[in-house]
């Protein structure tokens, strides 16, 4: 039995800790056990509560083993705080009166279970010392049972839970620019001139019913939503261009639905949330400053219905939703509205260069149905089929009212350090599911995407192959280049590397060289020829002094070579956006997190464009807390 009092004293002081009553004692309790011990703070508290007392010369001695007695004088102190046996019929109830200190915090089901186990080894001990065991045992059996009930109760109540996000932003710039989300920014002379403040209130009420049904609901009130849906340009425009005097506050509930197991698979009715892969189904994060996550989970919102099955080891999901219904939660495209088609290429004449979500004739989408499959090969290999109909009650007029997406994406694991991922897709205009669209052809609307990622020692790396056609849009999310999102005409390759330094100091690198995918001038002068290129190059630091605080610094750079061709002056153009970001976060509390963030922008642009450029400062704080 001695071999065992050491574990024994640790239950104990878990035990003690959890739930004993605390009381006055000195700062530091014991000579021996200095303040940065790791057992300092369970000792102290153990001493605080009487359960442990030390020596007479102020010394714990916590490296000698501890004795069958010794430990039986402790159990027995803590026995004696315990509550009182069952309770005696309940009387009238009194007047309210003031509230009274917080009392000491409750016993788990295992705690409860543990002092039972002890008061039993320990029952001829308890005894020699005077305990009545007897006793000891009731009013144990009666927490155990209170607990139990406790319990039981809680299990039943539905689970609430929430978040809270609140943002600031400021500009300070000599004249209108373009920021990082690819939004057109108005001159602000100083920071007090331009000042967004945003919030977004994100409550979860979640239970499970009879019968396993699963029901949930996602009330919000938010002006971060009027915020984010208020860009220069229903498709051209990114978040935050918009007067603070926009930012209307609105509720909604952002998703609501049960999920139920139905022949063999399991039916999800509501307005929920889904996404599949990043070249068909996949919401875009087009917000550089804000960290909203659940706005940036990559998913789209939808009403209607998702039925999701399983056949051996492959899945099948069929997805048939509205966003048309959506309502205050709708205000904009660009966050619950996936834009799809494209009449053009990416590039005008009048602009400087693409930015933000960047206006191609897209529609934006009002239903979809679709299904994904996967099938898994082994444990390394799998492969997966995409299929959607996505569809518009635009005008009839209109040169396309519907895109259907068509995907395969293949994967393979742990090829040596490897996993290989690759996905190919093709998104096609049409007036309608059975009738192709006039004059727009289908053979300049694919793209595919090949990635090989692995870990080697503390370094992990990516590289790939990215190539976009000049009308391929889908509702996916294939990254960005600047502040330029989803970019189409492009082909090349893309790598990054990360890696840490003495555990603390993280460093990422990354790059990319695009060139163009196809020779598409369309009417005014619009493509991303062959003959033009984009660089895009970044770096980052971050140094984590400890677990809750680290800074953080950031640089990218995207230098553009646009070729004659597509130039309003018919020389070749040198467009430049660089982005330098220096932040801070903070952990104020396990669930509560605050980060501070400064940007100097420097965009230029020279040749067919001729000789222009614009500098910015943008300031941005934000806290965030879980509930």
């Amino acid at each position: 039995m001695k071999k065992f009092m050491p574990y024994l004293g640790a239950a104990l002081s878990l035990l003690a800790v959890a739930w004993a009553t605390p009381s006055r004692a000195q700062d530091n309790p014991f000579k021996d056990v200095p303040t940065d011990h790791w057992a300092y703070q369970a000792v102290t508290d153990l001493q605080q509560k009487g359960i442990l007392q030390g020596y007479p010369d102020g010394y714990f001695l916590g490296k000698r083993t501890l004795t069958r007695y010794e430990f039986a004088v402790a159990l027995d102190r803590m026995l004696k705080d315990l509550p009182a046996g069952t309770a005696g019929p309940e009387g009238p109830a009194g007047p309210e009166g003031p509230a009274g200190p917080q009392g000491p915090a409750g016993m788990t089901p295992e705690e409860v279970s543990e002092l039972q186990g002890l008061t039993k080894e320990f029952k001829s001990d308890l005894a020699n010392l005077g305990a009545n065991v007897k006793e000891i045992q009731n009013r144990l059996d009666n927490i155990a049972a209170k607990v139990d009930r406790l319990e039981h109760y809680v299990k039943g109540l539905p689970k609430i839970s929430g978040d809270i996000f609140i943002g600031m932003r400021a500009d300070n710039s000599r004249g209108a620019f373009v920021d990082a989300s690819g939004s057109m920014r108005p001159g602000a002379s100083s920071f007090t001139n331009s000042v967004n403040v945003v919030h977004d209130f994100h409550l979860t009420i979640s239970d499970t019913l009879k019968g396993g049904i699963k029901v949930w609901a996602e009330p919000v009130i938010s002006n971060y939503l009027s915020y984010a849906s208020n860009g220069a340009t229903a498709l051209g425009g990114s978040v935050g261009a918009n007067a603070p005097s926009a930012e209307k506050e609105v509720g909604s509930l952002y998703t609501v639905g049960l999920k139920a197991k139905v022949a063999g698979g399991t039916l999800t009715l509501g307005r929920f949330a889904q996404a599949f892969t990043s070249l068909t189904y996949s919401r875009p994060n087009v917000d550089a400053y804000f960290n909203v996550p659940w706005y940036n989970n990559g998913k789209w919102i939808g009403d209607g219905f998702n039925y999701s099955h399983k056949f051996g080891s492959a899945t099948m999901d069929v997805l048939g939703v509205s966003y048309q219904t959506l309502g205050t939660t709708s205000s904009g495209l660009l966050l619950n509205q996936p834009l799809v088609g494209a009449l053009a290429g990416p590039r005008s004449a009048s602009p400087i260069k693409p930015a933000g979500i960047y206006g191609q004739g897209q529609i934006a989408a009002t239903q979809a149905l679709g299904t994904h499959i996967n099938v898994p090969f082994g444990h390394n290999y799998n492969i997966g089929l995409t299929a959607m109909d996505l569809g518009s009650n635009v005008s009839s007029a209109a040169a396309f009212n519907n895109v259907v997406e068509y995907a395969v994406n293949v994967g393979a694991r742990h090829i040596g350090p490897l996993a290989i991922t690759a996905e190919v897709a093709k998104a096609v205009t049409q007036k309608s599911i059975s009738n192709g669209a006039p004059g727009l052809s289908n053979d300049d609307n694919n793209a595919y995407i090949v990635n090989a990622a692995g870990k080697f020692g503390s370094v992990h790396a990516n590289v790939g192959y990215k190539y976009i056609d000049p009308r391929f849009y889908s509702a996916g999310s294939w990254g960005h280049i600047g502040n330029w999102y989803n970019p189409t005409n492009i082909q090349g390759p893309y790598a990054n590397v990360s890696f840490k330094l003495f555990h603390k100091l993280g460093i990422k690198l990354g790059g990319a060289y695009y060139g163009g995918a196809r020779n598409r001038v369309y009417g005014l002068g619009e493509g991303f020829t062959i003959g033009s290129s984009v660089a895009d190059a970044n770096a980052s630091l971050s140094y984590a002094f400890n677990r809750k605080f680290s800074l953080m610094a950031d640089y990218e750079g995207a230098f553009y070579n646009l070729s004659s061709g597509v130039s309003a002056t018919g020389v070749r153009s040198h467009p430049v956006e660089q982005y330098i970001t220096i932040g801070a976060s903070y952990l104020l509390g396990g669930n509560t997190s605050l980060g501070l963030a400064y940007q100097m922008i420097a965009n230029s642009s020279t040749g067919g464009f001729g000789t222009t450029s614009s500098n910015a400062n943008v300031l941005t704080s934000q806290v965030s807390v879980k509930f």
